[in-house]
Formats: structure tokens, sequence, C-alpha cells
């Protein structure tokens, strides 16, 4: 609808009434009285129309623009008419053959001509106009000169007139990954008086964080999240601390992947020889999903290319990008899917990346699954790709390891072994190495409701749980959102709604075979959701959000004993309980049994977005983690024995815990599967009590021991007390 500004109103609409899709007029004044006796047809176009704009010009006259579409093919068109509905001059093809405008619109100019704005969503949204004179002339360049083409998404163009008949352009931009507005001053002759792409005049702040990761880096722990300005618009930064809680970088931290990149909800993180590496997913040219890789060290700084590495040459769609590193070499995992609605195929596929990004399996990558049925990848432990076999109503869990070289393993499946049971729902698995193979636990949904399962499965491809699977928790309603840690035992804390009222957090702890050694059905933790686990020495902290009365959430944690007994307050020790929502928190360690605990957080109010709103942050809290046992305690109960090192598997750091009985001489050395001497770590005489001593996967000349299994012993005066085996990963 456009409008004289008298009191008449000129309306156009798309019609079907003639079997075939056409374009109207009508013309009523302010009280509603139609004018025309008939309505007026104005176009009968060949195909569909859609996006239909009109507007009153200077001349007295009517101009409008369409969408003109038949099957991939679109072009932009107008024409002018008279207030009677006459064609003035026959149609004007704008922008020819290009099915991705949108965000359409016209402004008057002076003399009786007019400006057009779109964006063409061909990657991002890049932005156009065009100008037509009074008597159907284009001025400017074939289909729009272009006035944005930067980085990053450019929506919301405004265009107005200025007083020398310029079109005046206004944009919310996100190139700087923050919501930004920028203008442009344009002649009818294309001259932009604004730099190239367009001049800020407002900078606003990052809107919205999600998917916070958090990796440990000792002292330094490095925060990583998805910046979401939109659905469209996503960004990866990333942020350190120093250990006194300041910053690394500035307080929005720096972009390790631009918006060009899709990030829609699956990325993924690992880290190798000191840096990290990440992957997830761009729109190509042809808007096909590809999936892509880079690699950053701990200052930021991008080190496979500003534009990063796709890891296949395959045009068909990827998605559940997974990334692991072993031995000193990254391996990427995805899904992909050939499009085709008819005949689908699904596969999974996988890639070796070195240190320096250089793809080591061909241009394509190696094929891990073609079952012919929809197949998603959801983790890489090692070498071991772990998915779903999606085929309704049953989902089933299989894992595959493969050889340096991407072949299968001895002793597995070549499109993968079944770890789970056909006739369930089992989905969401995550894997572990460890020394007895690959834990992989998963959530089973049976009779409607969610139980936790899991498995071990050897290097050699043997199942050593129950065949299909060994329930961990049932219990009535749900068991979600688990997470866990692994040395000799499995420790595992979950979301829990066996009341029917409200979550609770559990914790349980099992033995090798999968037996529960504390309490049946596990110990109460305290009410919430979304936990996170960390073994700190001989105990273990738990974090979770809890729902306070405010109907907002809090960060509360738990230190428990690995009797699975509670050592703080029975509610839980607050963390935060700042206004707004406090959610998804996590958990990393350093050497020093320092523990960081970060989470988003709803609290900070930005009052330069429209309407003022409440932003999401990341907000991270420190502290140090104490024994629970009293020096005259461990003078009561000292015996002499060797621990299992945490973390296990490890890379590069372990800690190694023995304590003796009486005052002796101790070694303890660790050796590899040759039984040949690696490194000493302790040669001398020790007084009774309790010690604990790093190995930083080095040998006796300091240099980095090969990824693998080791020995560490322990002598007391010669005499060997126990041996125990970890695994080096790199």
């Amino acid at each position: 609808m456009t409008s004289d500004n008298s009191g008449t109103f000129y309306y156009f609409w798309k019609d079907y009434r003639n079997s075939s899709y056409n374009i109207y007029m009508q013309k009523l004044d302010v009280d509603g009285n139609i004018l025309f006796a008939e309505d007026v047809l104005v176009y009968n176009p060949i195909s569909d129309v859609s996006r239909i704009k009109s507007i009153y010009t200077a001349d007295d006259n009517l101009a409008f623009c369409w969408i003109e579409s038949e099957y991939s093919n679109a072009t932009l068109n107008t024409m002018k008419l008279d207030t009677s509905g006459n064609q003035i001059w026959a149609p004007i093809i704008v922008v020819g053959n290009d099915d991705t405008v949108y965000d359409t619109g016209l402004q008057p100019d002076n003399n009786g001509g007019y400006w057009l704005k779109w964006f063409s969503y061909s990657s991002y949204e890049d932005l156009f106009v065009q100008h037509i004179t009074a008597s159907g002339e284009i001025t400017l360049s074939a289909n729009g000169l272009l006035i944005c083409d930067e980085n990053g998404y450019h929506t919301f163009m405004a265009i107005n007139l200025t007083s020398d008949n310029n079109a005046f352009l206004s944009w919310h931009d996100s190139r700087e990954g923050s919501s930004n507005l920028y203008i442009q001053n344009v002649d009818d002759q294309g001259n932009l008086l604004f730099p190239v792409n367009g001049q800020a005049v407002y900078e606003g702040s990052a809107v919205y964080c999600r998917d916070l990761r958090i990796l440990p880096n000792n002292d330094n722990p490095i925060f990583i999240w998805v910046d979401d300005n939109s659905y469209y618009d996503q960004r990866i930064f990333m942020q350190s601390l120093n250990a006194d809680g300041s910053l690394t970088f500035d307080e929005t931290g720096i972009m390790v992947i631009p918006s060009e990149w899709s990030i829609f909800n699956d990325f993924d993180l690992s880290s190798l020889n000191d840096n990290y590496a990440i992957i997830s997913r761009t729109h190509d040219e042809d808007n096909i999903q590809r999936a892509k890789t880079q690699s950053f060290d701990d200052s930021g700084n991008l080190l496979w290319g500003e534009e990063g590495i796709l890891v296949t040459n395959s045009i068909w769609e990827q998605y559940n990008v997974q990334l692991s590193s072993y031995e000193g070499f990254y391996y990427a995992g995805w899904t992909e899917y050939n499009g085709d609605w008819f005949n689908p195929e699904i596969n999974i596929y996988a890639q070796k990346l070195d240190e320096n990004g250089n793809l080591l399996w061909g241009d394509a990558g190696v094929l891990i699954s073609d079952m012919s049925i929809e197949n998603n990848l959801q983790e890489i432990a090692g070498r071991c790709f772990i998915w779903e076999l999606n085929y309704w109503p049953e989902n089933i869990i299989f894992a595959k390891l493969i050889d340096e070289n991407g072949n299968t393993a001895p002793g597995w499946e070549e499109d993968g072994t079944a770890i789970s049971n056909a006739g369930f729902m089992n989905y969401s698995p995550e894997g572990l190495q460890i020394p007895q193979g690959y834990l992989i636990l998963w959530k089973n949904s049976f009779d409607s409701q969610c139980d936790i399962w899991g498995q071990i499965i050897t290097e050699e491809g043997n199942i050593l749980w129950q065949q299909g699977g060994l329930s961990l928790v049932a219990q009535p309603n749900d068991q979600v959102f688990f997470k866990f840690q692994f040395d000799e035992f499995l420790y595992l804390v979950w979301q829990d709604f066996r009341t029917g009222t409200q979550n609770e957090i559990y914790a349980q702890k099992f033995d090798e075979n999968g037996n529960e050694l504390w309490q049946t059905g596990g110990v109460l933790v305290g009410e919430g959701c979304n936990p996170d686990i960390e073994k700190i020495g001989n105990q273990l902290l738990i974090v979770w959000e809890k729902h306070n009365e405010e109907n907002f959430e809090d960060i509360y944690v738990q230190l428990l004993s690995l009797d699975g007994d509670i050592q703080w307050n029975p509610e839980g020790e607050l963390i935060c309980d700042a206004f707004w929502w406090q959610k998804n928190p996590q958990i990393v360690k350093n050497e020093s049994n320092d523990v960081y605990i970060g989470w988003l957080d709803d609290r900070v109010f930005n009052e330069d977005l429209e309407g003022g709103d409440y932003m999401t942050s990341v907000f991270a809290q420190k502290f140090h983690i104490e024994p629970t046992y009293t020096p005259d305690e461990i003078l009561n109960v000292i015996t002499t024995k060797l621990h299992q090192n945490y973390p296990n598997p490890f890379n590069p750091t372990t800690t190694i815990e023995f304590s003796i009985q009486n005052e002796s001489n101790i070694d303890l050395s660790i050796f590899n599967i040759k039984g040949q001497k690696v490194k000493t770590l302790a040669q001398n005489d020790f007084k009774k009590g309790s010690y604990s001593i790093n190995w930083n996967g080095d040998d006796e000349s300091n240099k980095p021991a090969s990824s693998g299994v080791y020995y560490y012993k322990l002598n007391v005066n010669d005499k060997t007390e126990a041996v125990k085996k970890c695994l080096l990963l790199k």
C-alpha cells in the first residue's frame, strides 16, 4: 500500500482469481470507499510473484516493484503507472537471475523517479541500490550498485532522500562482531560520499554469548564461546585469565572464527603441542555447509591462515563435525549428506591433519561408515569414532577404531561395531580413551523415561561389559545431562528427575566392571541441573545451576570424598547469586589444585540495545581446594600405597600420589612397555606420609616422550611395592 498523502490510498496485491498469479490494484479514500468500480489488472506475469512494494512519486504517479520467480530463477522487477493503473512505461528487470534478493524497498526522488534498495543473500546480506528516472531509465550499474559486501551480516537497510536528491542509506552491520550502525550517501550517478562499505556512526556491544567451553591451560585457562548476534551472525571468541583473575585480552575477547563460518550448534575443540584447533562449518558459494578447521595459540594468533582449512573437497553437506588429537596429529570427523531426499546417503568421513594443517588422507578424507542409513557422528576419542545410527523408531550406538592410515583396526567391524542394543532410542554418546580401551556412555530412552548406559570396548574390539551395554543409572523418570571422569574408577554426575517434581543432582562411583560403589542409585548432591565434575586430588568437585525463589538460576558447588561423603554444606556452597540467570557452569583445574569455574551470565544490562536488554556474558571464579583431612589424621591412617595417576589419559602432565608407613628409601620411576626406564621421578629417603609428584611426559633428557602406554613403579627399600599403568596422549 502507498498513499498520496492527501487521503487517497493505493493497494497492490498478488491475485489468483484467473487460475494464474497476477498483480492487481485498487484505490480507496480515507473513509474506506472503493474508488475503482473493478479491481485493475496491472501486470500479468509468466510465473509466480512475491514481495510487492509500492510508492507515490513526485510527479503524482505510482511505482511498484516485485520479485518474479520460476523454479530457481528469480528477477527483481519494477514499473510505473498513473493513478488509474495505466502503464507509463513497461516493466524493467532491475536484477536478473538471482533468487537471493530480499528486503526490497523504494524511495521517491524529487524529479518523478525513485530509488530501489535490496540485499542479496548469496553469501551474506550484500546491500545494493538502483536509481530509476521518471522516464524509466536505469542510471546506475546493471544489477545494482553495491553498497556493502564486508564480512559479516548487513540487514535492515533504510533509505531516505537528502535535500540534494541523493539516497541516504543506513543499516545494521556486524562486521566487527557487534551490532553497529553504518551509513552511506550516494548520488544518482553512483558516486559515494562516504568510504566504500559505509561509515560507522554507532558501535553497539556484542550481544549474546553461548556454547561456552573452557580449556585447561595451567594458571591461564582459556574460555571459548560463540558470540551470537543473530541466527546467521555467529563468531567464536576466546579469552584467557591470569592467575590473579585479570584478563589477558580486551574485555570483549579476541575473535578466532569470523561470522562467515556458520557456527550453528556443532563445533569442537582439541589441543596439540601447546596449540589449539577448532572445527566448525562454513557456507560455500553454493550455500553448501562445509567442514572447516583453524588452529590458534594461547595468544589468539591464527596458525592456519586467515581463512582456515577445508577438511574435504566433497561438495556434499557436512555437519556433526568433531575433532580429536592423538600421537601428534589431529583427527577430524563429520557426517556427509548427498542432499537427495529420494535416495539419501548419510555417511561418516574422517581426515588426518598435522600441526601445520596439512591434509594427510587426501583431499576427500577417508570413509568411516556407509551403512545406507542416517549416521550421525557424535564423538571422537583418540582415533575411535562414535556415532548414532538413526533408524526410527530406534537409535543404535556404533564405534569404530581406525589406525594411523585410516584403516579399520583389527577386531573392529568395517562399518562400525555395535555398542548398544537395537530396540531402544540410544543417543548422545560421549567417549573417553582409558587404559582398558574406550569408555562410552550414552542416554537410553525406553517406556517414556531416559536412563544412562555405558560400555567399555578394548583396542582389539572386545566388549568388556555386557553385550548391548550396561545400565548405570535407571531410576524413575529422566536421568540426563551427565558428565564423568575416569582414573581407575568411573565418577559420574547427572541431572535427575526421579522425584517427578524437581530436578536434582546425583553422583555415583563405579568400578572397572560397572558396579556401583556408593549407595544404590547414587548420592544426592543438591537441587538443580546442568552439572559438571572434576577430580581434584583425592576429592571430587561438582558444580551445577540451581533455581532460586526469583525464578532465576544461581551457581552452586559441592565437594565429595572418594567414598561419596558430602564435605561441605549439604545444600552446596553458593558461588554466584547475581541478578538474573547464571547457567551452564564448567570446571577446569591447574596443577596446584586451583579450580576455575566459568559460566554464562545474564546479569549485565545493556542500555545501548534497543529498549535495553540483558546480555549473556561469560563470568568466572577461582578458588583453591585444600585436603579434607588434617595432619593428625594423616599420621593415623597412612599405609604404603601407590595411587592411580590423574588425569589419565593425560597430556602432557599427570600427578602420581603415594604414601609410606615408615621412613624409607623410595624409588619412583617410569618405564615403557619394553621395560626400559624412561624417567626417574624420585630417588631419595622419605619420611612417613603422603606425597604427590608430577610427571611432565618427558624422559631423563627432558625431551618429550612419545604417546603410548607407560608403567610407573614404586620401590620401597629396594622392594617393588606396586606398579600401575598410565596413558600419555599427544
